[in-house]
């Protein structure tokens, strides 16, 4: 079985590296036709030139998978709702929030005012109500995906025909970029609700027709054929035949390989970074590890440079190499009373210093990320074992606070909730990080807060971040558009393809 998958795991680090190295009060008030077009970004690099018109394209879905939002389990299914639902706002490829259902949202004491334009239709020509919303707005924080986002609300209040509150428990000026969630009909079918996407379920139930009732009208694609799927291995060889033209992948399936003439790298809120035990790892080290850490190499060896390297626990375009001053470091630890022998060894109280590295053995990537953090450790002078331990046992070491630094990843929401990462039973934040949740409730209550946290947070350095990572839209070779993807709509800008 080991060698089953390690063959498994060559060959698709192999495949991946033949394809990708060739081929105050806060208001936002837009007008309805104008909510889409003037945020678009044109993305010419990834643009194939043929001479197919194309009118029709084949994307994957699985037909035991059902098309409701709120209960579709697998990616390719999930990633279609889009298509047929709206939601009061979208993200952009910078993360802003954009009106949809939405034309204005306004941040007030206690929580948040929005309306809504009434004027916009389901798919059966209904329009859209507040109830419609309070409605979904229910569903939404049942559901594993849009819930966590919005645990922060305490009551929802129907104001008007077309306004709504949103009361919180605590402020958040991020909030309006978790509104992304569907919008459906309260009335219409709970196996298959109505929505008011740019397209709709044809009665077969397997092909989506441009819908005639939306706001954004689709240019040139007028239908998609869902095409079934069995398993992710297969969809690689579905885009060399040709039998499928579009298809995402999160890159976490070790079968979903995405072989296609064209791909787009598409930006997901996946953190990859090292917790670490302050009992075991002081300030000073923390920093030292952090910046004798190669995060290109990580990308590179762990994700076949599907990564974007971060200092930082929230997406940003600051990537500052330079953030410490390794002398500096050094410097504080001699002064603390460790030293370095003649073997170049760090030694404190006449003991090596010893960093245990925690992983789950059933992550490859972690692994890679392990292994080379081992290396990283030996070089910079300190001792360093690497434990690989089954799922169940890694986190109930963790939980024990039995672990030096651990790799992990997390999904952080879009409207940069780190109460999980910043939190930990085990450890007194008092005591070793004592602003940085001061810090992080200033950046979440008060607007253009965030460098004041990276600041904060680089001298407190509760956890190292190494990188975000990316999933890929890939596309066959007889395929032509200007592809805009988001994490959030991977179908951003389908209707100017």
């Amino acid at each position: 079985m080991r060698k089953s998958k390690t063959t498994i795991f060559f060959i698709f680090i192999v495949i991946l590296s033949m394809i990708f190295s060739g081929c105050g009060n806060t208001i936002l008030k837009v007008e309805k036709n104008d909510i889409h077009n003037n945020n678009i970004e044109s993305s010419t690099s990834n643009k194939i030139e043929t001479n197919k018109n194309i009118d029709k394209i084949k994307i994957p879905y699985y037909e035991n998978d059902t098309l409701n939002p709120y209960k579709s389990e697998t990616l390719h299914n999930f990633i279609l709702n889009t298509l047929i639902y709206d939601s009061l706002f979208i993200l952009d490829t910078a993360d802003n929030p954009i009106p949809l259902i939405a034309i204005s949202i306004t941040k007030l004491q206690d929580g948040h005012l929005i309306a809504i334009d009434t004027e916009q239709k389901f798919s059966d020509g209904s329009s859209i109500t507040v109830d419609d919303v309070l409605y979904s707005f229910n569903l939404a924080r049942e559901h594993k995906y849009y819930g966590p986002p919005l645990n922060n609300i305490d009551n929802i209040e129907k104001i008007s025909e077309n306004t709504f509150k949103v009361y919180l428990k605590e402020p958040d000026v991020y909030f309006s970029k978790c509104l992304t969630f569907p919008i459906v009909k309260q009335s219409s079918s709970k196996e298959l609700p109505i929505g008011s996407g740019r397209f709709v379920l044809d009665s077969t139930q397997k092909k989506l027709i441009a819908s005639t009732t939306t706001h954004r009208k689709v240019k040139t694609i007028k239908e998609i054929e869902l095409v079934p799927t069995v398993n992710e291995e297969t969809l690689s060889f579905a885009l060399m035949d040709n039998s499928i033209d579009v298809m995402y992948s999160d890159l976490q399936s070790k079968f979903n390989l995405g072989v296609g003439i064209g791909y787009k790298q598409i930006p997901i809120s996946n953190l990859i970074y090292l917790g670490v035990n302050p009992y075991v790892v002081n300030d000073d080290i923390r920093k030292l590890i952090s910046m004798n850490i190669d995060r290109e190499m990580i990308s590179r060896t762990a994700y076949t440079g599907f990564a974007k390297p971060t200092f930082f626990p929230i997406k940003t375009d600051n990537y500052n190499k330079d953030i410490y001053n390794l002398f500096n470091l050094e410097e504080a630890l001699l002064k603390q009373g460790y030293r370095k022998n003649e073997n170049n060894r760090w030694i404190f109280n006449d003991k090596y210093v010893t960093i245990d590295i925690l992983i789950n053995k059933e992550s490859l990537d972690k692994t890679v990320i392990g292994e080379y953090l081992q290396k990283t450790l030996t070089n910079m002078g300190f001792e360093s074992t690497l434990r690989k331990v089954s799922y169940n046992e890694y986190i109930n070491n963790i939980n024990n606070g039995n672990y030096g630094i651990y790799v992990a990843e997390m999904k952080l929401s879009p409207n940069n909730d780190l109460t999980q990462l910043l939190s930990n039973k085990n450890i007194d934040y008092s005591t070793f990080y004592p602003n940085i949740i001061n810090s992080y409730r200033e950046m979440k209550s008060i607007k253009d807060n965030e460098e004041q946290f990276k600041l904060t947070f680089t001298e407190e350095l509760p956890v190292i971040p190494l990188v975000f990572r990316r999933g890929a839209l890939c596309y066959s070779r007889d395929f032509s558009a200007n592809i805009v993807a988001t994490e959030q709509d991977i179908f951003y800008n389908i209707e100017n393809w």
